[in-house]
């Protein structure tokens, strides 16, 4: 009664005449594959709320500094409209990035098996924005040689989380290098 996932291979089985007579099938269990999926995932969404609270900090900053400037220009006197609705136009700018990076972790979070048509462009901007905080951190510069953009049928989400695992991986493969070379 219990339900375990397997990969499963089918072969038809056919006679000298070329007909199907049976099948053979071989199923594996990928229970381990699974479970190791699952925590890879997990750590993966752990450096990315960490990622997003680095990327938070200069909006929310930016954000304070531009309230806390028209409060000391009200208080002199100095408040001009003009300069305020700037103001207000660059709080709106911090708040639609704060909610954009909400909307790519919810997106990334989201468990779907459905396959979508999916822009291999947008994926990629899609995974370079989660993980934009630690390519700052870590001085890495990322060359993207894009020319046309391609359309596939596929899982959007595990594409995203194979560019951040290769991205990850890049970025430890670079860093344990320098650690050996300091030694």
């Amino acid at each position: 009664g219990k339900q375990v996932p397997v990969l499963l291979s089918v072969s038809a089985l056919k006679n000298k005449d070329n007909e199907i007579y049976g099948y053979l099938g071989i199923a594996k269990d990928v229970s381990q594959r699974k479970i190791m999926e699952s925590q890879a995932k997990l750590a993966s969404m752990g450096e990315m709320i960490g990622n997003i609270a680095h990327q938070w900090r200069q909006p929310l900053s930016a954000i304070s500094v531009i309230a806390s400037g028209i409060k000391v220009k009200s208080e002199f006197g100095q408040l001009n409209i003009k300069d305020m609705l700037v103001d207000m136009d660059n709080i709106t700018e911090q708040t639609q990035y704060l909610s954009h990076t909400i909307d790519d972790f919810r997106n990334f979070i989201k468990n779907t098996d459905d396959k979508n048509q999916i822009s291999i462009l947008k994926t990629i901007d899609k995974a370079l924005s989660i993980l934009n905080s630690s390519i700052i951190n870590n001085n890495i510069t990322l060359i993207l040689d894009i020319k046309d953009d391609l359309i596939i049928n596929g899982f959007e989400n595990q594409l995203i989380q194979a560019i951040i695992n290769i991205v990850n991986n890049a970025k430890d493969a670079v860093n344990t290098k320098e650690d050996i070379d300091e030694k």
